[in-house]
């Protein structure tokens, strides 16, 4: 029989641990949810200015207050929360088809290609991922699209080491070598064999890499390089609040508060998922 000492002993502390990630799933879980139902559970049109109201308090007819142009703030958030998780889920997912598929072949074929695509993955590391963002941008021009690409191809070469390092732990398996003695294709190595075991890996980074995208897009549209000044957006918010915010901070807090929460709850997840999916990370939760 199951001694119930020995269960409460291993699960509090598993408790204790997951718990963090609860919190992080239920953040992202309620960020995601309210981007995607923002037309129909904000209450006013994000984009309509009524001068009447500018600069108002928050209040009951605006939850959040207004800003400079009367514009209701947690419409304005609620739709901003579009443009934010857009830029972190798209960057994430240019930098995997990109980086992620040049990894797993550097990883399985070695040689030259592996040559090749590990220096072009060290000469994009070189730079500082919100420098290389921000030149990109000031090539390519403000706009949502050009924003995504930008911290995109920061974020590849990270997709790319990773699956690089995964794939070359995995080839080397025996079930792997028997499949090639056996004469199946690489394609079908790598979509069977190869490309299952980087999953969970590759999806505990790419959350951490959305509330990286986040907050770079953010800290990019602030500058005034993001997106267009008229597209709610967090970033966007707080720099047009910077002249008021002395006289006005609610302005400045929840956007701020936005950014902060979203991200925290995107790291939390990410957290969580590494130490459900890494065999070693649950070895040493049981032990302690």
């Amino acid at each position: 029989m199951t001694d119930p000492a020995k269960v409460r002993g291993e699960t509090l502390p598993r408790l204790r641990r997951r718990w963090l990630g609860l919190l992080g799933l239920g953040i992202t879980l309620v960020t995601v949810a309210a981007a995607m139902f923002a037309p129909w559970v904000t209450p006013y049109d994000p984009l309509a200015q009524d001068l009447s109201v500018a600069l108002d308090s928050p209040g009951l007819q605006h939850w959040l207050g207004t800003d400079q142009l009367g514009r209701d703030m947690l419409s304005r958030l609620i739709f901003g929360g579009r443009v934010s998780l857009a830029t972190g889920l798209g960057s994430v997912a240019f930098g995997i088809a990109t980086g992620g598929t040049l990894g797993l072949l550097a990883g399985y074929r070695g040689g030259w290609v592996d040559t090749l695509i590990m220096r072009g993955c060290d000469t994009l590391l070189a730079f500082p991922g919100f420098v290389l963002a921000a030149a990109v941008v000031a090539v390519l021009g403000p706009g949502l699209g050009n924003l995504i690409l930008a911290i995109g191809i920061r974020a590849a070469p990270v997709f790319g080491r990773l699956a690089r390092n995964l794939t070359l732990s995995v080839r080397e398996r025996a079930y792997v070598e028997a499949a090639r003695a056996v004469g199946v294709p690489d394609t079908r190595i790598l979509a069977r064999h190869v490309t299952p075991n980087l999953l969970a890996p590759v999806l505990a980074l790419a959350t951490l890499r959305t509330g990286t995208g986040i907050l770079t897009g953010a800290a990019l549209s602030f500058l005034g390089i993001g997106v267009a000044a008229e597209t709610p957006d967090w970033g966007t918010m707080l720099s047009l609040a910077q002249p008021y915010m002395r006289l006005y901070p609610h302005l400045v807090l929840f956007p701020g508060l936005a950014i902060v929460v979203a991200v925290l709850g995107l790291n939390l997840l990410a957290d969580d998922a590494r130490d459900a999916w890494d065999p070693r990370l649950r070895g040493a939760g049981r032990e302690v």
